[in-house]
């Protein structure tokens, strides 16, 4: 039996996994990564990349890879038969990325893994867990390899990524807390001679169910359809293509020529979470912590999501900068995470699968009504983008209570307002060249980075005290820059960070920074404090609860070379 040691290891390649990986090689962290399958997925499975998955895959530089080949789906069109009802359009999505991609699961990981391998980190394929103990502050795992070889890996810390029927999860015996439900569905990846706009995501509603058409690339379509009534189908993992005719003919009330069946699967729905995602050095992601419908397409982009939030938390406490403790809040914050979309999901599907003649034609008449009203009907697409998801009651973001009160209220009446814990939205900016620029081009990096809006009428000397202070006490962790109006003169704060100019104003709008403020944004993009230039103490609370061994460095490293790149 063979034995080595790692940092981490990451069991399970799948799209959690394989971004775990990702991301923890872009913070500088040694892992490894396997997975017993022989081969990556070769089927679409999961296709839904929302728009937060794309703005965060733009750290990485896959988000244009994915773009290039995916279908960006901008509407979503609901029929009862052939009758239209609603629709419901992506372009109204606060992001550059204002659509759905669909992109099958199969493009996803290759994209995934090709960045891995240009950074040298490959998958290691036909290798099974077969099991792990703590041991003193490691973790004893043992493995299996394809030609029966044994190995011995002594890991710091091991991510369990290894989907619904997780062995690290059955093996800390964690409680998978909900239940399988007795909805069933079919799909089928075909191509369809019709008249269905390429672009667009069509769900059919009627009293026998509920048919779906979703375009994917190389006119190709993705059809579901929910079975669970049908008792041809209720049992079935293989539909043909004349099951899949037969239900668009009962259902759709219009002709889709279906080509030939180039994949088919049937599956069933499972509800279900974690009572904890975090266990010591071992912690769990994606579909091992929580699996729940497809409908809403969330579940994928989910689990990207809890790898992002771990990723930078575990390259901190590797790194030495944060005790273990701030790993307590990658479950603090994902886990109402998980548990909100599970709520989501599950309300979806069960608006969707109706059967009951009266539901259905109610249910038909108020969607139809409420699509018409302009914050409804932009609500659903931004639920389904996972741009509004929060950490706003995190421990660890630092901010106003009453922002917070304010956000909630002026949330009711569909005005949007940021606060500490909300997602760092995009906005367009110019640099002291004059070259056009974006916020999320200076959120491209591993570390933290601080925003100091100058505002209207600013005091420079206090931004001034301000900036050395966060020079002189941070500089280790974070990215200065100034956002000031187009028309500002102050030079004399160049020296202390990157200058960055808002035509009109609209970025410090966005931030409510029309006096000066200072707004830090994490390494995952979100807020993790937003204050007044004078409230030095909020900032400190932040880095305070972040950071283990804040010291004095010397502060011409505020504006990295990294950062200069980026801009």
């Amino acid at each position: 039996m063979s034995s080595s040691s790692v940092q981490v290891l990451i069991v399970g390649a799948g799209p959690s996994g394989l971004t775990v990986a990702a991301e923890l090689n872009r913070h500088g962290v040694q892992c490894r990564i396997i997975d017993q399958l022989p081969d990556a997925v070769s089927t679409s499975n999961a296709l839904g990349v929302q728009a937060r998955t794309l703005e965060l895959w733009r750290d990485s530089g896959i988000s244009g890879s994915a773009i290039e080949n995916g279908i960006p789906v901008k509407q979503l069109n609901i029929h009862s038969g052939k009758r239209p009802i609603a629709r419901f359009q992506f372009n109204r999505i606060d992001s550059p990325y204002a659509y759905m991609l669909a992109l099958p699961q199969r493009d996803t990981e290759s994209l995934l893994n090709e960045y891995l391998n240009d950074n040298g980190v490959v998958v290691e394929r036909s290798v099974e867990l077969i099991d792990f103990v703590h041991e003193d502050r490691h973790v004893k795992v043992m493995l299996r390899h394809e030609d029966g070889r044994e190995e011995t890996v002594l890991a710091d810390w091991l991510i369990g990524c290894d989907g619904g029927r997780s062995f690290v999860r059955e093996k800390l015996a964690v409680p998978f807390l909900g239940k399988d439900l007795e909805y069933h569905f079919v799909m089928m990846d075909t191509r369809i001679d019709g008249s269905l706009p390429k672009n667009e995501f069509h769900v059919f509603f009627s009293d026998k169910g509920t048919f779906a058409v979703i375009p994917l690339p190389d006119g190709i379509s993705r059809i579901m359809a929910d079975v669970t009534r049908d008792p041809k189908l209720y049992e079935e993992k293989s539909p043909s293509i004349q099951d899949f005719k037969r239900l668009s003919e009962e259902r759709c009330g219009i002709t889709l020529n279906f080509q030939e069946s180039i994949w088919s699967s049937g599956f069933w729905v499972r509800e279900r979470v974690v009572t904890q995602l975090v266990h010591d050095n071992v912690m769990l992601v994606g579909d091992a912590a929580h699996v729940h419908s497809p409908a809403g397409g969330q579940g994928m982009n989910t689990g990207i999501q809890d790898a992002y939030n771990l990723s930078w938390k575990l390259a901190s406490v590797i790194h030495g900068s944060a005790t273990p403790d701030l790993l307590k809040t990658y479950h603090e914050e994902r886990h109402p995470i998980a548990k909100s979309v599970i709520v989501f999901s599950s309300l979806f599907l069960r608006i969707v699968t109706l059967h009951n003649r009266f539901l259905v034609a109610l249910r038909n008449t108020i969607i139809s009504w409420v699509s018409k009203i302009p914050f409804v009907a932009n609500r659903l697409p931004r639920q389904m983008s996972e741009i509004d998801l929060h950490y706003r009651r995190s421990s660890i973001v630092s901010g106003s209570l009453i922002k917070r009160i304010q956000k909630r209220v002026w949330g009711l009446v569909g005005r949007q307002l940021l606060c500490a814990g909300d997602r760092a939205p995009d906005g367009p900016l110019k640099d002291e060249k004059g070259v056009n620029q974006s916020l999320f081009d200076l959120y491209q990096t591993t570390q933290h980075t601080v925003l100091i809006f100058l505002g209207q009428n600013p005091d420079l000397n206090v931004i001034a005290e301000t900036s050395k202070h966060i020079q002189s006490q941070y500089c280790k962790y974070v990215n200065l820059c100034f956002v000031m109006p187009e028309d500002c003169d102050a030079s004399e704060l160049n020296e202390m960070g990157l200058p960055f100019f808002d035509q009109n104003m609209q970025v410090h709008r966005m931030f409510g920074a029309l006096s000066s403020k200072v707004v830090l944004i994490r390494p995952d993009n979100y807020i993790g404090c937003l204050c007044s230039v004078t409230d030095i103490t909020s900032l400190g609370q932040y880095f305070n609860g972040i950071f283990a061994n804040l010291s004095h460095a010397d502060a011409s490293h505020i504006a990295t070379e990294e950062t200069r790149k980026a801009a």
